[in-house]
């Protein structure tokens, strides 16, 4: 019996998403830790003292010493940053993989397709709920409630005369396709078994990462290149949280209100 090599195509990909996973769960940490090292030195730099220089030196040495600092941490939160879009990607290609989707190249795949999705309108228009139609669905239908059931869900929104008497009324909300690709995600989970699993939780880990990291890295950015700003640590920590919180799908409030960065 023969193994695949550490060194082939597929153990390369292994070794790379394994590390991506890691990259992921290790962000928050490494964003708390360039946060605290960054404010530290830019805080000593600003209480810096020399009786030996001037009221004007002091200030000039100062400022230099900010700038060192900048300077120092710069290449970490672009590292973080990089290391975070570059996971977010792979992860993201590799649960990609697993989606259905109809082969437009394929005649007898969209023909396959196309009746799918007659079948399934027709369960949709007859009132039955998109979480029963995606429920009992196969791959292929899946594929079809992918590519049209957007389109669908369009048309339950459109601006006739009830609707927009509704709208006024504020009884009427933009149609989310959100809710639609979860449905489709967790059915192909569920038909596909735990390599599409593991695939679709790592994915939507690095997404609720990437949310979380967003304000964080902005704000440090900033810090670095020495832009002004009135937002403090404290804002960008909640914003963090509530960012992910909102990818996630719920809202809570923030354990510490310093903890999230």
């Amino acid at each position: 019996m023969t193994f695949p090599s550490i060194l082939s195509d597929e153990g390369v990909r292994a070794r790379n998403l394994a590390k991506a996973v890691e990259a992921i769960a290790a962000a928050k940490q490494q964003l708390r830790d360039v946060r605290t090292a960054l404010t530290q030195d830019i805080n000593k730099a600003r209480a810096y003292l020399d009786p030996d220089l001037s009221g004007e030196g002091l200030v000039k040495r100062r400022q230099e010493l900010e700038t060192a600092a900048r300077t120092k941490h710069a290449p970490t939160i672009d590292g973080i940053d990089s290391s975070i879009s570059d996971s977010t990607r792979q992860l993201t290609n590799a649960w990609d993989k697993y989606k259905p989707v109809v082969n437009w190249t394929d005649p007898a795949s969209i023909q396959r397709a196309q009746a799918k999705w007659d079948q399934a309108r027709m369960r949709l228009d007859a009132g039955i709920r998109l979480e029963d139609v995606t429920a009992n669905a196969d791959l292929d239908t899946l594929a079809a409630l992918a590519e049209w059931a957007p389109a669908w869900l369009d048309t339950q929104h459109r601006p006739t005369n009830a609707g927009l008497e509704g709208a006024v009324r504020g009884q009427t909300t933009p149609p989310s396709y959100n809710h639609l690709h979860s449905l489709i995600d967790d059915r192909v989970v569920q038909l596909l078994g735990d390599p599409a699993k593991t695939a679709h939780d790592n994915a939507l880990e690095a997404k609720y990462i990437t949310a979380y990291a967003t304000p964080i890295l902005t704000y440090l950015q900033a810090i670095v290149a020495g832009k002004p700003t009135s937002t403090t640590a404290l804002d960008v920590s909640i914003a963090a949280h509530y960012a992910e919180q909102e990818a996630r799908g719920r809202t809570t409030e923030p354990e510490e209100a310093g903890e999230a960065a």
